[in-house]
């Protein structure tokens, strides 16, 4: 049962792999491409929001 289940995720790796770097007929990019050209905007947005965080639990730690 265990060896069918690694057969499983294997494959299901392998096919989302496909997907994921398949390029498309309209622009010739891959799902893959797309998430590399978003993730310096997607750092920034994630720095910030945690620059607020640090910011909101500070204030709120001097309250105390």
């Amino acid at each position: 049962m265990n060896l069918f289940k690694l057969v499983l995720t294997g494959a299901a790796a392998v096919f989302a792999y496909k997907y994921a770097t398949k390029k498309r007929e309209s622009d010739g990019k891959s799902f893959v491409d797309d998430i590399s050209e978003q993730a310096p905007e997607m750092a920034d947005k994630v720095k910030a929001f945690g620059e607020q965080l640090k910011d909101k639990y500070k204030s709120t730690a001097e309250n105390f």
